[in-house]
């Protein structure tokens, strides 16, 4: 039977196949178990049909051994003597469940505040702006909520801006990872032109520092800690084992985060098995050629902390998402039904009032006692004594 039109597309576009995933990392670790990762960019189709709204990047991890519960291959016993049904802790599987483990990235995001993103964000939104006039796209007397609009529709705000800074990323991790594996070193020709000042750094720092590779790119985990993460390179230099996390900032700039990222992975190396190395560094590839090294600065201390109230604070941020996804649902629903409703979804819409008849006003019946002023000149009768 040959393939339908659907089942084509989706072979030549995973995109549009529900659940596909851009990248997906196993790991097996010896005592601790199996971590998965996963990645797929916004605009893919999830499991449930719908396109995801933004990149899914997400930590897994299955745990080797039986039942926490002590089914037996998933059965556990039922309400009434001799039946028997699935076991609620595995899930019927007679093993761990999968559980999720929160990213890295995802922790330090939680924690850490971002002093420069504001700025940095109105600059490139500033930036956008005045190029979107010299193209001609807006005029000075557009609202300014058209304005934003054409500047994000252009690619020219800070959304833009991050994501060409994600890419420039990724392209000197990738090509820090090739010369580590295959020894093939970094040409300018192979990137685009605005990452040629990192590549450079690149190139500089692998010729004076010359680390001999141990591993690259790893997924590890610490499953008490509940976090998940990859490291860049484990190398060896001048006889001793080091840690590297690669950072690229457009001003060559090292921020507290990069430590405390680079302090939990460390940590995670441990756990996962792969043993303690002797440092870590923090190596920084600017846009000018530049690069620079800077030894790891968070302790355990910090790393505790920071574990501590990431989990604290995962709870709130959990409720809030979800609160905050149904106000949206509803929001839609409400805009969906029209503006002239202006009633939540799911309550019958008000009844008009009946418009009340107005009557003529009947005339005040005269006073049966005239005024006293009135009785003392005498222009009425006197007032009865009391």
């Amino acid at each position: 039977m040959s393939p339908s039109f659907h089942e084509t597309v989706a072979e030549l576009d995973p995109s549009v196949q529900p659940g596909a995933l851009q990248h997906h990392i196993t790991r097996d670790l010896p005592g601790v178990g199996v971590l998965d990762f996963e990645s797929a960019p916004a605009g893919w189709v999830a499991k449930n049909g719908e396109r995801r709204s933004r990149d899914h990047r997400a930590y897994y991890l299955t745990a080797h051994g039986p039942c926490p519960a002590g089914c037996d291959e998933g059965r556990e016993p039922g309400a009434r003597p001799g039946t028997t049904r699935k076991c609620k802790t595995c899930g019927g599987t007679g093993q761990p469940k999968r559980r999720q483990l929160i990213s890295v990235t995802t922790l330090i995001g939680q924690i850490t505040p971002k002093a420069g993103l504001m700025p940095w964000a109105e600059a490139r939104g500033i930036e956008g702006a005045v190029e979107a006039v010299r193209r001609g796209l807006i005029d000075p007397a557009d609202e300014a909520a058209d304005v934003v609009r054409v500047v994000r529709g252009a690619g020219l705000g800070a959304d833009r801006a991050r994501d060409q800074a994600a890419d420039r990323g990724l392209d000197v991790h990738a090509c820090l990872e090739r010369y580590m594996l295959t020894g093939e070193p970094p040409r300018l020709q192979d990137h685009p032109v605005e990452h040629a000042g990192y590549v450079r750094a690149l190139a500089l720092w692998l010729d004076v520092v010359q680390p001999e590779p141990v591993s690259v790119e790893e997924v590890v985990c610490d499953p008490d800690a509940g976090y998940a993460g990859r490291y860049d390179l484990v190398a060896k230099v001048d006889g001793q084992v080091g840690l590297f996390d690669a950072k690229t900032s457009e001003r060559g700039g090292i921020y507290d985060a990069a430590h405390l990222q680079l302090a939990l992975r460390r940590r995670a190396m441990v756990a996962s098995g792969d043993g303690m190395v002797d440092f870590g560094r923090v190596v920084l590839f600017a846009a000018d050629g530049s690069w620079r090294m800077m030894d790891q600065a968070a302790d355990d201390g910090l790393v505790d902390a920071a574990v501590d109230f990431a989990h604290r604070l995962g709870p709130v941020t959990a409720l809030c998402e979800r609160e905050n996804r149904q106000a949206r649902r509803e929001q839609a629903e409400r805009l969906a039904a029209g503006p002239a409703s202006g009633r939540l979804p799911g309550r019958p819409p008000r009844q008009p009032r009946p418009v009340a008849r107005h009557r003529r006003a009947r005339p005040r019946p005269p006073r049966r006692h005239p005024s006293p002023r009135l009785a003392l000149r005498g222009d009425g009768p006197p007032r009865a004594p009391r």
